[in-house]
Formats: structure tokens, C-alpha cells, sequence
């Protein structure tokens, strides 16, 4: 269903904190799959439930090491759609490194996964089946949105650069079904020749998608990418791709 909504918010209010609810039992319910569009003042929500009332809510997602981060917006809104959690102590540790498990798990997060189907043996034998992160690269790997290196590791826990970043996003875009144009121009960067070969592609891509940024047309392909970096990347792709991905939910 879709509502049209021309509220005027408050100061510091974040239209990607909105979502449809519904009241039964005397208690109110977060519908997690709903979106507000700033632009058309709509609400858009899947209405599972019939006979009850809808409404509108907001939630607050808070870190107290975020209130003067310049990516603080894109944080929160990941963090409103449970796609990015915080670390602890109500921190989000903004400008410490993104791990490949870490990344993994947002991936997992953005498809709602049921994790409960990948709680089994990892196929990688660095993976402990005990880490948060464990059913998510099992599901990634069974749909080859990621592939292990040659001594059967995943190595969940290095740091991820911006390269292998943007590789795991364009195998994570080929699964969900959004078309890849190989005819597409190739982008140059000044740097062009520091990305690897197994990653020019995914890079391509990402570039077109314009979701990294880089103010001297440089990638940097080898940077490290902080936590809330990889947050505005998230953000940024699932605006370049909402209308066609639709944040799609797990392939069976």
C-alpha cells in the first residue's frame, strides 16, 4: 500500500527513520519492509494484515560517536534498516576499519535473510560457527556473491579494501537480477593500473552506479574502508538501485 504523507518534519528529524505500523493487541508493530520517499511524501509498506489500523512511526537509532560524523544521515539510516548494528556501549566506531565479515553481514542484513538455514558447518575453515558473521558468508557463498581463497579461507575478520568491496557489491548485484550493461563506457581513473584484473569490472560498475565517490577521479583501490564509509557505499547503492532491486529478500 502506499500513503501519502505532506508532514513537515522537525529539526534533525530523518525521513529514513519513518515506517508504517500496525496496533493489534494493544500493541504497536514496526513494519520493517516499509519506505518513505521524501521527494513524493509516500509511504510505501506491504500490508500483510487486514481488518487492523495502520499508522505511522519513527524510530531512533542513536550512537554516541556519530553526532558530528559528516556521514552521520547515511549511518543512521543503514542502522534504521537494521542493515549496519553498532559495536558496543552504543558506539558505531565510525572511522575504524569495515572487516570482510563485517561487509558480508551487511549484504546478508540488506536481503533478510533467514539465518536460521546457514547455521551448519562453514564451508571455510576459518569461519567459527559460533561468530555472528558465520551464516551470512555461508549464505553469500552458496549464492557465489563470494568465493574463498585457494587454502579454503574467507579470512572474515581482515580488514576489506575498496576493491574487494566493490567486487562483493557487483556479485551481490548479479544475484538479486539487476541488469549488468557491459556495454556500459569504462570508467578511467588516474589509478586505473593499482586495480586488480579480477576487480576492473566490479569497479566499472560501481563507478557508473556512482556510489563511491572520489573528488580526483582517483579509486584507490587499496584504501581500507572505514565502517561508515561503507555505510554511505550501502546507502548509495540502494538509492542508485531501489526501483529495480527493491531491497530484495532472500532467493530460496
Amino acid at each position: 500500500l502506499k500513503y501519502n504523507n505532506n508532514n513537515t518534519f522537525y529539526k534533525y528529524e530523518n525521513p529514513n527513520n519513518i515506517y508504517a505500523v500496525y496496533f493489534y493487541n494493544n500493541n504497536i508493530h514496526l513494519i520493517e519492509n516499509s519506505r518513505y520517499t521524501m521527494k513524493e511524501g509516500i509511504l510505501e509498506f506491504p500490508a500483510n494484515h487486514f481488518g487492523i489500523t495502520y499508522g505511522i512511526g519513527y524510530k531512533y537509532p542513536y550512537f554516541i560517536d556519530t553526532e558530528t560524523h559528516l556521514k552521520k544521515d547515511k549511518i543512521l539510516s543503514m542502522a534504521n534498516f537494521d542493515i549496519f548494528h553498532g559495536t558496543y556501549n552504543n558506539k558505531f566506531e565510525p572511522d575504524e576499519p569495515m572487516t570482510r565479515g563485517m561487509f558480508i553481514s551487511t549484504i546478508g542484513r540488506l536481503s533478510n535473510i533467514n539465518t536460521e538455514l546457514y547455521k551448519l558447518n562453514s564451508s571455510y575453515y576459518d569461519v567459527d560457527n559460533n561468530m555472528y558473521y558465520s551464516p551470512y558468508i555461508e549464505w553469500a557463498s552458496t549464492k557465489n556473491i563470494i568465493s574463498g581463497y585457494g587454502d579454503n579461507t574467507i579470512r572474515p575478520d581482515n580488514v576489506i579494501n575498496r576493491e574487494e568491496l566493490a567486487v562483493i557489491i557487483f556479485e551481490y548485484v548479479k544475484f538479486i537480477g539487476h541488469k549488468i550493461d557491459d556495454n556500459k563506457n569504462t570508467t578511467k581513473f588516474k589509478d586505473d593500473e593499482n586495480i586488480s584484473h579480477w576487480a576492473k569490472k566490479a569497479v566499472n560498475f560501481i563507478s557508473n552506479l556512482d556510489i563511491i565517490h572520489s573528488d580526483d577521479n582517483k579509486f584507490y583501490p587499496k584504501k581500507i574502508v572505514t565502517r561508515a564509509e561503507a555505510a554511505s557505499i550501502l546507502y548509495n547503492f540502494i538509492e542508485a538501485t531501489w526501483v529495480k532491486a527493491k531491497l530484495i529478500k532472500e532467493k530460496i
